[in-house]
């Protein structure tokens, strides 16, 4: 392998249950470049929140990977906080803008206002007042280099980080309002409110994971899923990354069709030999703002 690339696998399965009742997969993941490997990689994975509130957020999480991959593909490198900031607004407005674009031309129906009947009683009045709500998803990113890794996240889901010493950690602050189906949202009021970023230094990231929540509730304790990591790593280390890129998509369907039967997206990154930190003016960015989450 050659030194300082990184390189991706990557997947979206629908969930079994959703299969069974002929809905389909609301997740969605993207990275760059496309053929997966490079000395810098990008990746995004969101989780359309589904339901009778959400008719269309199969198509909220599928703008908020293309919108995200784009942005942060321009950025340069080292990041700042200031540039971190600047790029995570405008995948907000992106995202925001496209629903926008889309709502004119094709504007809600009257079944989807109304949720068939499905919808608890004072939802369809927040989504008349609220369309956005319409087209809800969370979004987890990850810009991996041998000089940075910028990690991010809105909502529910899954940020792990497999360091040079084999541990395996959550690297962003929880939110301890994200439990059960509560989560924070791109469609929120302001979503940059509830974004939690951090850049860590590559060298203790040999790995990096992005999921959609319904992967983490597939295991019967998160010591199992946090295993994930160090068994995808050791087998990258053993194998390559093809084999990973292959098996991926099937383990990923064997997993919702165990555990929790809801779609899963996953996207990781392995780091090969990383270097030592350059000066990036500020080695570390936290925002931990917050608001009151909505239901998914």
């Amino acid at each position: 392998m050659s030194s300082g690339r990184a390189r991706v696998a990557a997947a979206t399965v629908p969930g079994a249950v959703h299969l069974r009742n002929g809905r389909p997969n609301q997740d969605a993941v993207q990275w760059l470049p496309t053929g997966g490997e490079g000395e810098r990689v990008v990746m995004a994975v969101s989780d359309g929140h589904g339901g009778a509130a959400s008719p269309r957020s199969g198509l909220g999480s599928a703008f908020a990977v293309e919108i995200t991959t784009d942005e942060l593909w321009g950025l340069s490198h080292p990041v700042t906080s200031e540039m971190v900031d600047a790029a995570l607004g405008a995948i907000v407005d992106r995202w925001q803008q496209r629903v926008a674009e889309h709502l004119e031309q094709h504007p809600l129906t009257r079944g989807e206002l109304e949720g068939d009947g499905a919808r608890p009683a004072g939802s369809t009045a927040v989504v008349a007042e609220r369309p956005a709500v319409a087209y809800g998803a969370t979004l987890l990113f990850a810009v991996v280099s041998c000089y940075q890794v910028l990690l991010g996240q809105i909502g529910d889901g899954d940020v792990l980080v497999v360091g040079a010493d084999g541990r395996t950690r959550r690297p962003l602050p929880l939110d301890a309002r994200l439990v059960a189906h509560v989560t924070t949202s791109l469609s929120d009021d302001d979503p940059l409110g509830s974004a939690r970023i951090r850049v860590l230094d590559p060298a203790d990231c040999r790995l990096v994971l992005l999921s959609t929540d319904g992967y983490a509730n597939s295991f019967a304790t998160d010591e199992a899923f946090l295993q994930v990591g160090n068994d995808v790593l050791r087998t990258v280390d053993e194998q390559g990354i093809d084999p990973v890129r292959d098996s991926l998509p099937s383990w990923l369907a064997e997993t919702t069709e165990h555990g929790s039967g809801d779609d899963i997206s996953v996207a990781i990154a392995v780091l090969e030999h990383a270097m030592p930190r350059r000066d990036t003016g500020g080695d570390t960015v936290e925002i931990n703002r917050w608001r009151r989450p909505v239901r998914g």
